[in-house]
């Protein structure tokens, strides 16, 4: 059997020890660090007990909720009428999470008493009881925040990201310290954001808006427009002022801006479905061979609901004419597609005009081989925006109305060559970023990118084109996991004052990662998203150091249940469902104790999981009991090899075994020597452990 690892987790003991403090240069206790650092000692960033440096982000994460928390209860307390306050809470809550945190903000930090303080100002008076040391650093520097304009420059890893404020004169980086902000920003990307500091970090406080250009106005000219629209200061210094009441109004009319300017694009948009059905008045094969005949048509596949309405084949019919749109070399574009039955035939094609000409090249081409029986006509812009969200027009700039976007439906067929998807993707990006060098685009008065480059009057719209170009190309690499980059685009243009590293490997986030706000102003959670596995295995110190975060999170068992649910786990739940009867309720609380620290170690607190169902379980157990069984062939010490130490995390089943066979002997020192509890016990552990490796691997 493993090796017993010397820290009882089961009973929740905590060993502590004086540490050499690197700030004041001796030897101090573990409560004079707690109590003093950053606030009266000046903690280096590379001090292992210091939790506000980036490579202390889970224990920092968790401080600060914490610390958040117990500012709505301080909200919740210093109101005139507590049940009052906490009802209209539920109800902008119910809302979304903006109005909610909008009134939170306004409430704490800038509505004043009659002695012009606000209750974070009385609250830091009164010396901030209910909080911590590290809780009050955190809320002493929230009560520094500034609303800032940022601009994303470079994503270094999977917490830390450097910005710009746009807001500034002369913009200088700063660092910011979010792993959600890490895992989703894009090169170029623009947020509106509260920002507090702390030593080693700049961080945001809850929520970001999403403020993109629009039409000729450049993000800070877009945030300039709403802020004057809505009776807000011209002066940027007074805009803390005015957001701390306001944001939530700015974000719906940014929300408004972004609706209106769809409904105007869908309302100039030719998105209108053409069908046309054609009775056969000469034999099918006679017409399939007239039809094949046509250059500008080729075989194309069946949809299944087209086969199911009694066609038999497919053709696509191209698109000849000078203005068809092309979107890469070795492409053709589709005028529509004709689809055969054997008694009628139905045309199909998106847009009036081409419709019309499809419709009337057809007829052309067979004459009184068809005759016409019917057509319809479905317009898929008005039904879209009849499925467009409501907003209140009052709200929106004039200004941000010109240009409306123009969308046009246009479809291509490349020709694959043997090519894989990927393969083909890739090959169509880059000829259509080397083509779009020479284009004559209307945001550079119809220059050329290489023409605007050399134009010191269009440069700084260049600029701009770039910085969406790369934004886009980052966008599209966080969506298909591919690593493209156009850096070589920005050297080639002689943009090297917007050359930054694009940013390292990610996939695609979840919808629930979505901790900042789109221009609906609608966050997805409240937590943050599970942190990347190392590539490796967890070692034994990382194991242990995750369990003692563990402990000095949770008071007991309860309440990191709670936290598990709250974080979109319900594994014990299912579990308990898997075993059943298998055990007592006692054994089912005592695994359920294993299972929690399990969770953890793979999701901090603070943070949400990956989605198991209950049916990954099942399947997983039963793989165990039958590997298991192979190997308890080789006798004991085979099948204790195989449970402790085979498998993609043999620190953590151990650790976790270990622990749960030293508590077992305790609670149970005369067992049965037939009793399988334990060993039950230990392949759950290895189960959910190897499930929880898997499940958060799959979705980074």
């Amino acid at each position: 059997m493993a090796p017993k690892v010397q820290y009882s987790v089961g009973r929740m003991s905590k060993t502590k020890k004086n540490r050499l403090c690197p700030a004041i240069h001796r030897v101090i206790t573990p409560q004079e660090c707690g109590g003093n650092r950053i606030s009266r000692y000046n903690c280096p960033a590379n001090c292992k007990f210091n939790p506000f440096s980036p490579s202390q982000y889970d224990t920092f994460h968790l401080i600060e909720a914490n610390a958040i928390e117990k500012a709505t209860e301080w909200l919740l307390a210093t109101s005139p009428n507590r049940a009052q306050t906490l009802a209209e809470l539920d109800r902008l809550g119910s809302i979304s999470d903006l109005d909610n945190f909008g009134y939170q903000i306004a409430g704490l930090y800038f509505e004043r008493d009659a002695n012009g303080r606000t209750r974070a100002e009385r609250w830091a008076a009164a010396g901030f009881p209910t909080l911590n040391n590290d809780e009050r650093v955190i809320q002493s520097a929230i009560m520094q925040m500034r609303i800032r304009l940022i601009e994303v420059h470079r994503i270094l890893d999977d917490r830390r990201v450097e910005v710009a404020d746009l807001l500034e004169t002369t913009p200088t980086e700063f660092l910011v310290c979010d792993r959600t902000l890490a895992a989703q920003a894009c090169r170029f990307t623009t947020l509106l954001a509260w920002f507090y500091p702390l030593p080693h970090f700049w961080r945001s406080f809850a929520v970001a808006i999403a403020v993109p250009a629009i039409s000729s106005y450049e993000p800070l000219q877009v945030a300039e427009e709403i802020v004057r629209h809505l009776g807000g200061p011209i002066a940027r210094d007074a805009w803390n002022e005015w957001f701390g009441h306001n944001m939530v109004k700015f974000a719906y009319a940014l929300q408004a801006v972004a609706l209106a300017r769809q409904a105007e694009s869908l309302a100039n948009m030719d998105a209108e479905f053409g069908k046309a059905v054609y009775e056969l008045q000469a034999p099918y094969e006679a017409c399939r061979q007239t039809l094949d005949a046509i250059v500008s048509v080729a075989p194309d596949d069946l949809s299944d609901g087209e086969r199911s309405e009694g066609f038999a084949e497919a053709r696509v019919w191209f698109d000849e004419s000078v203005q068809a749109i092309v979107v890469a070399e070795n492409a053709r574009p589709v005028l529509g597609r004709v689809l055969l039955g054997q008694k009628h035939w139905q045309i199909n094609a998106i847009g009036t005009e081409r419709f019309e000409r499809l419709k009337t090249q057809f007829e052309h081409a067979f004459g009184n081989k068809v005759r016409f029986k019917e057509s319809s006509r479905d317009n898929l812009a008005a039904r879209f925006a009849s499925q467009q969200p409501e907003y209140d027009p009052a709200l929106v700039p004039p200004n941000l109305l010109a240009e409306p976007d123009t969308l046009i439906f246009a479809s291509n067929r490349v020709e694959t060559k043997g090519r894989s998807p990927e393969e083909l993707h890739s090959d169509v990006m880059a000829n259509n970023d080397r083509q779009w060098l020479d284009q004559p685009l209307p945001a550079l008065e119809a220059k050329t990118p290489r023409q605007a480059a050399l134009d010191p009057v269009l440069r700084p719209k260049l600029i701009r084109v770039l910085k969406d170009r790369v934004r886009t190309c980052d966008q599209r690499n966080l969506e298909s996991g591919r690593s493209d980059d156009i850096n070589w685009m920005l050297k080639e243009l002689g943009a090297h004052e917007i050359i930054f590293d694009p940013p390292p490997p990610r996939t695609k986030p979840r919808q629930a990662d979505d901790e900042f706000y789109d221009i609906e102003g609608q966050p997805h959670s409240e937590l943050e998203p599970w942190p990347p596995l190392p590539p490796r295995p967890f070692t034994i110190q990382e194991v242990i150091q995750r369990i003692e975060l563990i402990q000095r999170t949770f008071n007991s068992a309860l309440e990191a249940m709670n936290a598990m649910e709250t974080a979109g786990a319900f594994i014990i739940e299912d579990v308990h469902a898997l075993l059943g009867n298998a055990l007592n309720e006692a054994q089912h609380a005592f695994l359920a104790s294993f299972l929690i620290q399990a969770w953890f170690v793979f999701v901090p607190p603070g943070c949400y999981g990956p989605n198991i169902e209950p049916q990954e379980i099942q399947r997983a157990f039963q793989q165990q009991l039958k590997s298991l069984q192979v190997a308890s062939k080789g006798g004991n010490e085979a099948a204790a090899h195989y449970l402790m130490e085979e498998g993609p995390q043999p620190a953590v089943v151990r650790t976790l075994g270990s622990l749960a066979l030293d508590a077992w002997m305790d609670v149970s020192p005369g067992e049965d020597k037939e009793d399988m509890t334990p060993l039950l016990t230990l392949t759950v552990i290895k189960t959910v452990v190897e499930l929880l490796d898997t499940a958060c691997r799959r979705s980074w």
